[in-house]
């Protein structure tokens, strides 16, 4: 599937060379613990940036931005950007760290081969949502808004939903973008 999934698109180098369409659907990150692990429970995210709470993040990865924009006073268990995203979640099960930030499809994917051992602290509240979009070069303007009237028309005609079921290992890996017409919440 030709999708560039342009996370943090304000960081992203590319985006001096590349225009990006509307988004189809979104990725979140969140904020994972060990399953058993309840000391954070209740908790709010202002409580989670103290020294005594270990963090584990990914040098370049947007963890590690989320760790230096909002939680810089915890303590930061920093690993090589060359690691699999996974040992970010490895260091948490074998309580190493106390908590990381990953995104939606990684923790599904890592509970897939690991049953049980991680959880989200707050379900249903990410920390960052970041749009899943196509990515086409700058000056190439009609081809993008070609690109955005087709993804329109297969928002509104319901055909992301299958696509994006069919990718998740987890419902509710990815967001959906509401079409204007649906009831709201």
């Amino acid at each position: 599937m030709p999708i560039a999934a342009a996370f943090g698109q304000a960081q992203h180098a590319q985006t001096k060379r590349l225009l990006f369409s509307q988004p189809h659907s979104f990725s979140s990150y969140g904020v994972f613990v060990r399953a058993d692990d309840h000391r954070f429970d209740g908790k709010t995210l202002e409580q989670l940036n103290g020294i005594s709470v270990k963090i584990v993040t990914l040098d370049g990865d947007m963890s590690s931005i989320i760790y230096n924009n909002q939680f810089s006073q915890a303590t930061n268990i920093s690993l090589p950007q060359n690691s699999d995203i996974s040992q970010m979640l490895e260091h948490v099960l074998t309580k190493k760290a106390d908590l990381t930030f990953v995104d939606q499809a990684t923790a599904s994917d890592f509970l897939t081969k690991n049953p049980v051992s991680i959880r989200e602290l707050y379900p249903n509240r990410p920390l960052r949502l970041f749009p899943i979009t196509l990515a086409v070069a700058k000056g190439e303007q009609q081809l993008l808004e070609m690109l955005n009237v087709a993804l329109t028309e297969a928002r509104y005609e319901g055909a992301f939903e299958p696509i994006l079921r069919k990718y998740e290992k987890r419902p509710g890996d990815f967001y959906r973008v509401a079409r204007p017409f649906d009831p709201m919440p």
